[in-house]
């Protein structure tokens, strides 16, 4: 089945139907529609599923959660979980207790995930630490002016999805113990017998507005797509949304709120401003006029459906029809600003161009990296040549095992060569442990929170297939290889620019492996197409995207962008 174009996702949730209303309407909580806060996620899901099987269609939404998610019970449940998730997120905060208090005047928030919390390279030790990898260095400079608090929810039930409990516990010691200056908040903190109350009544409203809609013809006939009758296909999934996420998200709005309130930040700073917990965030911002800065996070393309807004969704005033958006959003590149201002419709004075923070780091590498020492932690022969496989958690699993085995076939055909997996952060390693076992490849699997610039450092080439690494191994000067056996349109131009080379079909592989590693008429023109690549895709490599970034929250606070 083909792929469901945006366009006409957001031209449905306009539609009017019940008394005139549109579905954004009908979801809306407050001054906001909870449409914009799950539409991304729930426009993946239906593409993920048109792409598999008619059978497998059919047999979708059968988890026993999501099943659970959608009754009245699942609320005590949940009532339950969050109780203890609050205590213990009280527990954390009270053991900060070397932290002066009054010492800043103003107060920055700092939305930071578990999964980016990895080792990384400290500038001025120039030894390896525990931190976060997309605000470290900010953190470094902005916490001599201001006081930092950071956030992220222990095991929040949101989507379908439950974020994991053990891991956010030991991501949050971890935190307590490495960043003694700077206070971590988890989400759940916020949580309170109100808010529940609240989540039950939206549960019971939800479920009221699902079974009228349902009934409708005029509802059931908006999801058909061409001779795609998509409802029938994704009606459970509607469902689940309306009854069981929408109730959720309530309570994420309300504990943001709350959040906000008591913490009273002068500047939210977000690693991703279309997640759910983190849209509820923004909304609870807006409310108080606080200004609101995202940082990009990874990548950003033409049919990102995080990013995509027609102009008549975007808007500072907070009302339904218009998705919160934050006031800037500072890029990696003047490419990116141009996605997002000619085809996301935001608007060109929100996006600042900064470069990237962490990869200011790059630009220095030879003073924090060695090739020898990488060898030597990972058993590795230097004298070989190291290929850095970057594996990705793809929405369909039949595509991610697809990639890496033949792609430790290929590698398998080369006896000269060391074989190293980076696993994505937010996969296990266990998996690819199995692959390479099942292949009987000789391939060492790195840990996932390991430092993934030391590793492309040392390699000597680079395969994923759409990882932002892939810009990381360019800005190094790393032969890199784009694996696409899928036909879909990359989201970063890395072979149309002649920074990488791309394998469309299998049996491409040994002959692209071959050029990158061995000829070096290939790897002289990757070379040639490499500065034009990095300026366009990663901006200046001076060091300085950080120095950039702190400016334009200092700007915010005070009051330049207000």
């Amino acid at each position: 089945m083909k792929e469901i174009p945006l366009h006409f996702f957001h031209t449905i949730a306009k539609e009017k139907i019940e008394n005139n209303r549109s579905i954004i309407e009908l979801t809306t909580y407050g001054h906001i529609s909870l449409w914009w806060i799950i539409e991304s996620i729930l426009y993946n899901w239906i593409n993920k599923r048109i792409k598999r099987s008619d059978s497998s269609i059919k047999r979708t939404n059968k988890n026993p959660l999501r099943q659970l998610l959608k009754t009245n019970l699942s609320l005590y449940f949940e009532f339950l979980f969050d109780l203890l998730m609050m205590f213990i997120s009280k527990w954390s905060v009270k053991s900060y207790k070397n932290i002066e208090k009054g010492k800043w005047r103003k107060k920055v928030l700092i939305t930071t995930p578990d999964t980016t919390w990895r080792i990384i390279v400290d500038p001025i030790t120039k030894k390896s630490k525990k931190s976060d990898i997309l605000f470290d260095s900010i953190i470094t400079e902005l916490k001599f002016q201001y006081e930092i608090v950071t956030t992220y929810p222990l095991g929040l039930p949101t989507s379908g999805l439950i974020f994991s409990l053990v891991s956010g516990l030991e991501v949050t010691m971890d935190k307590r113990k490495n960043q003694k200056d700077i206070v971590h908040k988890p989400f759940n903190l916020y949580w309170s017998w109100s808010i529940w109350r609240k989540e039950r009544k939206a549960m019971r409203r939800f479920k009221k507005i699902w079974n009228e809609l349902s009934a409708k013809e005029q509802f059931r006939a908006l999801w058909k797509y061409e001779d795609i009758n998509l409802y029938e296909l994704i009606k459970d999934e509607l469902s689940y949304h309306f009854v069981g996420v929408f109730p959720r998200v309530v309570k994420l709005i309300e504990m943001a709120k709350l959040m906000v309130g008591k913490e009273k930040p002068n500047l939210l700073l977000l690693e991703n401003e279309y997640g759910i917990w983190q849209r509820s965030l923004v909304v609870a911002a807006k409310a108080r006029g606080i200004p609101i800065l995202a940082l990009q996070h990874g990548i950003i393309h033409p049919f990102h459906p995080g990013y995509f807004h027609t102009k008549d969704e975007i808007s500072d005033e907070i009302a339904p029809q218009y998705c919160p958006l934050p006031d800037k959003t500072a890029v990696y590149s003047p490419w990116v600003k141009k996605i997002l201002s000619e085809v996301g419709n935001y608007p060109e004075d929100n996006i600042v161009v900064t470069g990237q923070p962490r990869y200011d780091i790059l630009s220095r590498a030879d003073e924090f990296f060695d090739r020898e020492e990488f060898c030597k932690n990972y058993n590795l022969d230097s004298k070989k040549k190291i290929v850095i496989l970057a594996t990705q958690p793809f929405p369909v699993s039949e595509e991610r095992e697809k990639f890496l085995r033949n792609t430790l076939r290929a590698l398998k055909r080369f006896p000269g060569i060391e074989i190293v997996i980076k696993p994505h952060p937010g996969e296990g390693e266990e998996w690819h442990k199995k692959i390479t076992k099942e292949e009987n490849v000789n391939a060492t699997v790195l840990p996932r929170d390991s430092n993934t610039n030391e590793a492309l450092y040392a390699c000597d080439l680079q395969i994923t297939v759409s990882s932002t690494t892939a810009t990381e191994a360019i800005i190094l000067g790393k032969p890199v290889i784009i694996v696409n056996f899928f036909g879909r349109p990359s989201p970063i131009p890395w072979v149309e620019s002649g920074s990488a080379l791309g394998v469309y079909e299998v049996k491409e592989l040994d002959n692209a492996i071959k050029n990158a590693l061995y000829n070096k008429e290939v790897f002289k023109k990757l070379a040639e197409a490499r500065t034009r690549f990095i300026h366009e895709q990663a901006y200046l490599q001076d060091g300085r995207a950080t120095e950039r970034v702190v400016n334009l929250i200092v700007e915010m606070i005070e009051g330049e962008y207000r």
